[in-house]
């Protein structure tokens, strides 16, 4: 379906049923954005008292709606200081909060299917007027952006917050045994991610899929039960792409293990092996693996096939995964160092066999 039939047969009615009346004049068609001298068009403005208060653009319905599409329509609203931006392609809709200075991953405030809009309706009110006008949007997305944010900085700074949680017990639990207050704390810690964690499923309205079919071969498997090499002994080819990763052992590591699998990465070649560098306390590239096959970007969550939803959370549009062959994962036992500041891996980064397998530390391994 073209562009100009998405609007007329897919946005215009949505719009008008969420109470955007254009012969009332909420709607001005072709709103003229200046930046610069330049004269930019947006496909729609949603107006309040003849004030724009949001921007549509619409794209024909297999467009994929890029990075650099959201990217635009954020821009548009950030020129205007409109903050409500909305993306489409008739299938799915985004809405961006344009007065989020991120990038439009960290600006994305909802993902609609719309094909499965009967499940969304509460979703997709956000975007009626009345939502809108009473500011009731505003209140939805404060309270999703100060859960992520709290879900983020628990994540990032677990052994932090380990380590605090132990030290306020060990004040009122002073006979306790050390080792057993330590997983008393983690496991407080864990409830508190997992309170979290229900709490947003609560505001984001994310609706119960189907469940996905399980992969036709068990991919899970044991740390113990992966061999150890010398890098020596790897095997290869020498000018093979090597992709380096970053992961948490509190999370990142446990998918890499359930799905011998890494997600979600924004990645720009085809990388023929990958090898996974672990935080604090490793701090070193300690699992070497082949890689099978990389997923072109994925549009939505409903687009990532063979893994379990719960596990989808560090997902944004735009993402791939990468599945490793299956028992091809290797456990160093010359794993390679953190070097230099600079030179320790906060996404993923590229290499080669052959400086993979000759490095002392991670700052001679890259090519980018």
């Amino acid at each position: 379906m073209k562009e100009s039939n998405v609007k007329l047969r897919i946005v215009e009615p949505l719009l008008a049923a969420l109470g955007w009346n254009a012969g009332a004049g909420d709607l001005d068609t072709e709103y003229a954005v200046k930046a610069g001298v330049s004269k930019l068009l947006v496909d729609y403005a949603l107006l309040v008292e003849g004030k724009a208060v949001g921007f549509v653009e619409a794209k024909s319905l297999d467009n994929p709606l890029n990075r650099e599409e959201a990217q635009q329509v954020i821009s548009y609203g950030r020129i205007r200081i409109v903050r409500w931006c909305v993306l489409t392609n008739g299938r799915v809709l985004r809405i961006y909060d344009a007065s989020d200075k991120g990038e439009p991953e960290d600006c994305l405030v909802s993902e609609i299917d719309l094909q499965d809009l009967a499940r969304r309706t509460e979703e997709i009110k956000l975007l009626s007027k009345d939502a809108i006008v009473h500011q009731e949007i505003e209140g939805v997305v404060g309270a999703r952006k100060a859960l992520r944010k709290a879900s983020r900085q628990l994540e990032d700074s677990h052994g932090q917050v380990v380590a605090a949680v132990a030290e306020t017990l060990r004040q009122f639990l002073s006979d306790f045994p050390e080792d057993q207050l330590k997983d008393l704390a983690k496991a407080g810690v864990l409830t508190m991610q997992s309170a979290i964690g229900n709490l947003r499923n609560l505001v984001e309205d994310e609706p119960e899929r189907s469940p996905r079919p399980a992969p036709t071969t068990r991919r899970s498997i044991h740390d113990r039960d992966i061999p150890v090499v010398a890098r020596k002994d790897l095997g290869g080819e020498p000018d093979g792409t090597v992709i380096v990763c970053p992961a948490k052992i509190e999370r990142g590591f446990e998918f890499f293990l359930k799905y011998q699998a890494w997600g979600f990465i924004r990645a720009n070649r085809q990388p023929k092996y990958l090898g996974l560098y672990l935080s604090s306390p490793e701090s070193k590239i300690l699992y070497f693996a082949e890689v099978d096959k990389m997923t072109p970007p994925l549009a939505s969550r409903s687009e990532i096939e063979g893994i379990d939803k719960d596990d989808t959370e560090g997902f944004s549009p735009g993402k791939r995964v990468l599945w490793l062959k299956p028992g091809s994962i290797r456990k160093l036992v010359d794993p390679v160092p953190a070097g230099r500041a600079g030179s320790v891996p906060q996404n993923s980064r590229y290499s080669t066999l052959r400086k993979f397998v000759a490095a002392r530390s991670t700052g001679e391994l890259w090519q980018d």
